[in-house]
């Protein structure tokens, strides 16, 4: 009989964290889905953007002489996440 009980009881608290373990995986999910759609110009310096991309720093160099747009301000140069990936798609065959 105790031990039809644990036995129950134990299926009963592994199905709980079951439901909380993906209870808290659907949220995050949902956080990182909304924060990549809420931050879809990102801006990146162009180191981190030559980084993002995957290529040397001279490569990316070579990107802007070939039409990438990066925002200068000052000595301040920015390129958009978005602006990339256009770039690369647009170059992509």
């Amino acid at each position: 009989m105790m031990d039809k009980f644990l036995h129950q009881l134990y299926e009963q608290f592994e199905q709980r964290l079951i439901d909380a373990i993906l209870k808290v995986l659907n949220e995050k999910l949902n956080n990182e889905s909304k924060r990549a759609t809420e931050e879809p110009n990102q801006w990146m310096d162009l180191a981190t953007a030559a980084k993002y991309v995957g290529v040397s720093q001279n490569t990316f160099y070579n990107f802007r002489v070939r039409g990438l747009k990066v925002a200068e301000i000052g000595n301040v140069k920015r390129v958009s996440k978005t602006e990339l990936d256009k770039f690369m798609k647009k170059h992509s065959k």
